[in-house]
């Protein structure tokens, strides 16, 4: 590897971990209250049929108590499922999971829930404006840096040849 090259490399695998870091914390979505275009968007493996899938039997029964209920509807697998767990939040709406609980004649525990590490929900217009935009001008001017300094070394190597 050129001496060149190492500052582009190292420039994009810095780039990626920080688009990585950032698509990560946002990714919550609660499978109650999302919309099939929510649905289409964040889970993986989850295109706009199956998000339409997703929300009718969301109606159907009215609404999801777990995550493993997914596997219920046509289309989602176990590997679907398995995928997108960590990214699935079921809202804790006593008045739904009373419900839910008449429907399944099973007992569901409605004490509060102990305390859990808040997660972003849905991606808002401030996290746009205020971490993913300066960061985007940052990587291109990280990127537009290391492209003229490898332009410079090109042209000192190529005169240094000459003579």
């Amino acid at each position: 590897m050129k001496s060149v090259e190492k500052p582009q490399f190292i420039f994009f695998l810095a780039a990626f971990i920080i688009n990585l870091f950032i698509y990560q914390c946002g990714l919550a979505i609660d499978i109650n209250t999302a919309t099939a275009e929510e649905l289409a968007r964040e889970l993986a493996y989850v295109g706009p049929v199956k998000a339409q899938r997703i929300v009718e039997y969301r109606k159907k029964i009215g609404g999801f108590v777990s995550p493993e209920q997914l596997l219920e509807v046509y289309g989602i697998g176990p590997k679907i499922l398995e995928r997108n767990r960590e990214k699935i939040v079921i809202a804790n709406n006593t008045a739904q999971l009373a419900l839910l609980n008449e429907a399944y004649h099973t007992p569901i525990d409605l004490s509060p829930p102990l305390a859990k590490s808040p997660r972003l929900v849905t991606p808002s217009l401030l996290w746009d404006t205020v971490i993913i935009i300066p960061l985007f001008g940052l990587c291109v001017f990280i990127f537009i840096k290391a492209w003229l300094i490898s332009l410079k070394k090109d042209k000192v190597t190529a005169n240094t040849l000459e003579n």
